[in-house]
C-alpha cells in the first residue's frame, strides 16, 4: 500500500517564469529567457544555458545584461559543480566578477560567486571560503529581500555553529514569506506531535528551515532538536550538533572515510556509500536502542528512509517515524494526530515565486499530498485491522482535507478506495 501510494504523490507543475530586472517578457531577450527558464525548473540546467546566452546577447540596457548574466552565471555554476567541470565554474565565476565589476551592490551575482567560491560544495581550485562568505554577506546587504541568499545564510550559519546568525537568517527568512504556508503548516503538525525533548531527523532544507522558522518565529517546541541529517556529512556540523544538544559521536568523526556498506542495501553490487551522516546516526540509533540517548530519537516523513531502515525498522506514527523492533504504522496515534487538521492549511504555492532552485521547481515538496497519504495509509490500515467503520469514517475526514486543500481530485483517494474495499468484511 505505502510504496503504490507514494509512487502518486509527486506530480508534474508549471512554473511561472520570474520577471527580470529590463526584459520585457515578449522582447527576443525576454523569449529566450522564458525558454531557458522552462528547461531550468524541469531540471535540465545545461539545456537552460545556450537559451540564457542568447538572452544575454539579445538584452537592450544595462539592467537587462547584469540580470540575464547572474542567470547565465547561476545555471553555469549549478552545472559545473555537477558535472565538475573546471571550465563551466570559471566561466561562470568571470560572469558574475563582470556583473559585480559594474554594478558592485548586484545581489544575485553576489551569491552566484558566494555559492561557487564555497570549497564545500565545490572542488574547483579557485573556490575560497573567506571570499565566498564575503560575497555572502555582501548578498544579504545588498538585497535584504532575497530569500535565495538568506537560505544560503541560513546554511552557512549552521555550519559555523552562529546560533545568532542563524537567528537572523530565520527571521529574514519569515518576514520575506521565502517558504510557503503549506511547508510551514507541515512544520507545525510534525512539531506538535513529536514526543517531548525529541531530536527530529529532517531530510533537507524544506522540511528544516520551516521547523527552524517555526521554532524560533512562533516560539512552537523549542525542546527539540531538529537536525538536517544530510548537514551531518560535514565533521564541524556533527561536532556542533553533538555539543549543542548533548548527543555521542563516533570516534572517528574528523578523520571519518566513505566506505561501502553492502548491508540491506541493493543500491550498488557492492552496496550504498556509508557516509560519515550513516555513522552519525547510527551512533545516535544504538544510543537510542539502548537507553542512554537520553531523548527520544525520531525521523521526518521526508527522511530519505534508507538512513535509518538499512539498520533498522521504522513505526510510522502519522506525523513522524520512529526507530522499532519491527515495521508497522500507528494507525490510532495516527488517526489522533490528524483529527483536527485543517486542510485549508495547505493551500497555496509550493515553490516561492523568487526561489531561484531548479531542484525545488523541479521536484517540489508537497506538504498536503503528504498528509492527504498519512490520512489515508491510517483509513487503509483500519480496514485491514477489521475496522471498517474506522476506516470508512476517517476515508471521509481523507476526503474533507483534500477538498479543503484543493486536492479533491488527487489519484491517491481513488486508489485508497480501492484497497479499502479490497480489505473486505472483519472476518
Amino acid at each position: 500500500m505505502r510504496a503504490a501510494l507514494l509512487a502518486l504523490v509527486l506530480a508534474s507543475c508549471a512554473w511561472a517564469q520570474p520577471a527580470v530586472e529590463g526584459v520585457d517578457p515578449a522582447s527576443p531577450a525576454g523569449i529566450a529567457f522564458a525558454e531557458g527558464w522552462e528547461a531550468y525548473t524541469g531540471f535540465a540546467v545545461a539545456d537552460a544555458i545556450p537559451r540564457w546566452r542568447e538572452a544575454v546577447d539579445r538584452a537592450q540596457t544595462d539592467a537587462a545584461v547584469h540580470a540575464l548574466r547572474a542567470r547565465l552565471a547561476e545555471a553555469l555554476r549549478r552545472a559545473g559543480q555537477s558535472d565538475e567541470d573546471a571550465a563551466e565554474m570559471a566561466e561562470a565565476v568571470t560572469l558574475a566578477r563582470s556583473v559585480v565589476a559594474e554594478d558592485d551592490c548586484h545581489a544575485h551575482a553576489h551569491l552566484v560567486l558566494a555559492d561557487a567560491l564555497d570549497p564545500q560544495g565545490s572542488s574547483w581550485d579557485g573556490a575560497s571560503l573567506d571570499e565566498a562568505r564575503a560575497h555572502l554577506a555582501r548578498a544579504v546587504e545588498c538585497d535584504p529581500d532575497d530569500g535565495n541568499a538568506w537560505t544560503a545564510a541560513w546554511g552557512d550559519a549552521v555550519r559555523q555553529g552562529d546560533a545568532g546568525a542563524e537567528g537572523l537568517a530565520l527571521d529574514a527568512l519569515a518576514r520575506v514569506g521565502f517558504w510557503p504556508e503549506p511547508a510551514l503548516a507541515f512544520a507545525r503538525w510534525t512539531l506538535q506531535h513529536v514526543p517531548a525533548g525529541a531530536v527530529v531527523l529532517t531530510g533537507g532544507d524544506s522540511d528544516t528551515i520551516p521547523m527552524r522558522i517555526v521554532q524560533r518565529v512562533e516560539g512552537l517546541r523549542p525542546d527539540m532538536a531538529v537536525v538536517d541529517a544530510g548537514l551531518l556529512e560535514m565533521p564541524e556540523v556533527a561536532r556542533r550538533v553533538s555539543e549543542a544538544e548533548g548527543l555521542p559521536l563516533p570516534d572517528s568523526v574528523e578523520t571519518f572515510a566513505p566506505r561501502r556498506d553492502g548491508r540491506g542495501s541493493t543500491e550498488t553490487p557492492d552496496g550504498r556509500l556509508y557516509t560519515l551522516r550513516d555513522a552519525v546516526v547510527d551512533r545516535w540509533r544504538e544510543a537510542s536502542a539502548s537507553g542512554t540517548l537520553g531523548r527520544p530519537l525520531v525521523a521526518a516523513l521526508t527522511l530519505e528512509p534508507a538512513i535509518l531502515a538499512t539498520k533498522t525498522d521504522l513505526l510510522d506514527r502519522g506525523p513522524y517515524l520512529v526507530p522499532a523492533s519491527s515495521a508497522g504504522f500507528d494507525a490510532e496515534a495516527a488517526r489522533a494526530a490528524f483529527a483536527e487538521l485543517e486542510g485549508r492549511a495547505f493551500v497555496g504555492d509550493l515553490v516561492s515565486d523568487d526561489d531561484r532552485s531548479p531542484i525545488r521547481h523541479a521536484f517540489p515538496f508537497d506538504p498536503g499530498g503528504i498528509v492527504l497519504f498519512q490520512i489515508l495509509q491510517t483509513a487503509v490500515t483500519l480496514a485491514q485491522d477489521g475496522d471498517a467503520e474506522g476506516a470508512e469514517a476517517v476515508y471521509a475526514r481523507a476526503r474533507q482535507f483534500a477538498a479543503d486543500a484543493g486536492k479533491a481530485d488527487d489519484p491517491l483517494i481513488a486508489v485508497a478506495r480501492d484497497w479499502i474495499d479490497a480489505a473486505g468484511p472483519p472476518p
